[in-house]
């Protein structure tokens, strides 16, 4: 589980190799300052009260407590001390020099877990570490690698690797000095042997995706018994493992409140239709539910008794086969059901449970309440058995009232539209060329879209926006950053592996316009112009010329008598 709080420090290596780029791309070390921008967006954004810390490898000085202390751990600068991170932090990033003099990036790893061990000792945190780079730098001392792994596990501190150039991808990756290449098999050997994360930092969206913070505080759904038959009842705890992430709700504030800004307050009255200056008051109110034309009144009596009733359980129903469960069929979120903690007959009977059904390739129907009187929900439990864990998920059921049953017909049904052997072998070849298991990405090979370092585009967007206008308030919105459209569009590789295969597709399933006929408009009476249709069609309506006859007439007769 993780606590409340983080406890963070990133290494930045700012030395002379971190300064190589090109015309057509960034700097190492701009791709760097980007990733490290988007990371403490997200610190800011999702967990404001977790604490950052900013050791730069490569600085022209030295600044560090180890070096007035001890001596060494030359040309490693703490920047930020651990602290809340502010709107002033993240401005600093763009700013921050490039160094002239070649950095130990261990020293600063060094600098870095000291900061955390003064700064969280005796204090229930998490902590981290991120070092960011391109290892192109002389290292003094590796016998500091034992000290890390040692100190890494007595802190129970995770240490995240990002290589800048590591991939052979690039131009740039490709021409790696023999220093280069020695200190990434030392990280190597340094992730391998503590267990840490090691990725290639690429550009500045694979960062966003890796190094994302937006992490929940792990608390429990349900806490009770898991009834599988009487008087068997094991004592579990349930957890949200999955759940949609939505924009956050914008506060209303008043520009034109006495003290300049102020919260907006919603007031509602209710008046009656026969008099809208009459306030009806709230118990002369009652909620009705509409029953075909009429409203059926319904008193705030009536609504407590027909509210269902029930309490807080998890019962089992029985087994069904895994093969009777469609996917479809899933709906909702999915609940971790885990054994209670501190309790081994707990354990042992999850861990059996979990073994039994996924041997026997089965699944429990269950009936799910979360809390006293909330809605049951029907659903199933499935094993997952791991090296690492052994638990159970569950996964909500539709009831009868849920399932829309749309029956479509087949077309193999009707030789007429049946796709002919040519067009299903097309079909198979586009549907084996656009895999996505195996896909290259800059130099890296895996599986694309992930969902766990595949991001919303329309949170990212927002957060893109909201940055901006923190850093600059009232200046315009920023158009959407490329890094953020590409987690859902097709990878570059993907369509250059496809291309054959789609052309083809397209030929074997020809498509012509078809030109939509012009339909005639019915017309009223109602829709018609009459004076702009007769004045069109040279005509007069029979009252206007009546009207025009009188007046000539009246006319000649006032000059005769004028006469």
């Amino acid at each position: 589980a993780r606590r409340s709080k983080e406890a963070l420090v990133c290494v930045l290596d700012v030395g002379p190799s971190m300064q190589t780029g090109d015309d057509k791309s960034p700097t190492r070390l701009e791709s760097a300052k980007k990733a490290l921008e988007l990371l403490l967006q997200q610190k800011i954004l999702h967990t404001p009260k977790d604490e950052v810390g900013l050791v730069l490898v490569g600085t022209d000085d030295t600044s560090n407590p180890l070096a007035d202390s001890e001596g060494g751990y030359e040309n490693v600068t703490v920047a930020q001390s651990l602290d809340v991170p502010d709107a002033d932090l993240l401005l600093s990033i763009p700013r921050i020099p490039a160094g002239s003099k070649p950095g130990d990036f261990i020293d600063g790893l060094v600098v870095a877990l000291s900061m955390l061990h003064e700064h969280t000792s005796g204090k229930k945190m998490s902590r981290r570490v991120v070092l960011i780079t391109d290892a192109g730098s002389e290292v003094n001392d590796v016998s500091h690698i034992d000290n890390i792994v040692q100190t890494l596990g007595d802190m129970e501190c995770t240490l995240q690797i990002f290589g800048v150039d590591f991939a052979y991808g690039s131009a740039r990756a490709r021409s790696k000095s023999h220093v280069k290449e020695e200190n990434e098999k030392l990280l190597r050997s340094l992730a391998e042997r503590s267990g840490v994360e090691m990725l290639e930092l690429g550009r500045a969206a694979e960062m966003l995706g890796a190094m994302r913070t937006r992490t929940v505080q792990q608390v429990s759904k349900f806490r009770g018994d898991l009834e599988i038959g009487p008087g068997l009842k094991v004592p579990v705890w349930s957890f949200a493992l999955t759940k949609e992430m939505t924009l956050p709700s914008l506060k209303k504030e008043s520009a034109h409140a006495t003290d300049g800004v102020g919260k907006v307050r919603l007031l509602r009255t209710y008046r009656s239709k026969a008099d809208k200056d009459v306030e009806v008051a709230a118990e002369d109110r009652v909620r009705a539910y509409r029953y075909g034309k009429q409203f059926v009144p319904f008193s705030t009596e009536d609504e407590a008794a027909l509210k269902y009733m029930s309490e807080r359980s998890l019962k089992v129903l029985g087994f069904v086969s895994a093969a009777a469960i469609s996917r479809h069929n899933c709906i909702s979120t999915v609940d971790c059901i885990a054994p209670e903690p501190d309790n081994p007959w707990a354990q042992q009977a999850v861990s059996a449970l979990a073994r039994a059904l996924q041997a026997e390739r089965r699944v429990a129907i269950v009936r799910y309440v979360t809390r006293k009187n909330a809605a049951p929900l029907l659903g199933f439990l499935s094993a997952r058995v791991t090296a690492d864990a052994e638990c159970l998920y569950f996964n909500q059921l539709p009831f009868e009232e849920d399932v829309r049953d749309f029956q479509f017909p087949s077309f193999m049904a009707d030789p007429e539209h049946a796709p002919t052997e040519a067009q299903l072998g097309a079909a198979e070849a586009l549907v084996q060329s656009m895999d996505l298991m195996d896909v290259d990405d800059g130099g890296d090979r895996g599986e694309a879209f992930d969902p766990r370092h595949t991001f919303n585009p329309v949170l990212q967007r927002f957060y893109q926006c909201l940055q901006a206008r923190a850093r600059e308030p009232g200046c315009p919105l920023p158009p959407l950053d490329p890094a953020v459209a590409r987690f859902l569009e097709v990878p570059p590789s993907v369509v250059k592996r496809s291309a054959a295969a789609a052309a083809d597709f397209g030929r074997q399933f020809p498509v012509k316009r078809v030109e939509r006929k012009a339909t005639k408009r019915t017309r009223f009476w109602g829709d018609v112009d009459v004076d702009a249709a007769v004045a069109g069609a040279g005509l007069e309506l029979a009252g206007d010329a009546k009207r025009k006859k009188g007046a000539s007439g009246a006319a000649a007769a006032a000059g005769a008598g004028a006469g």
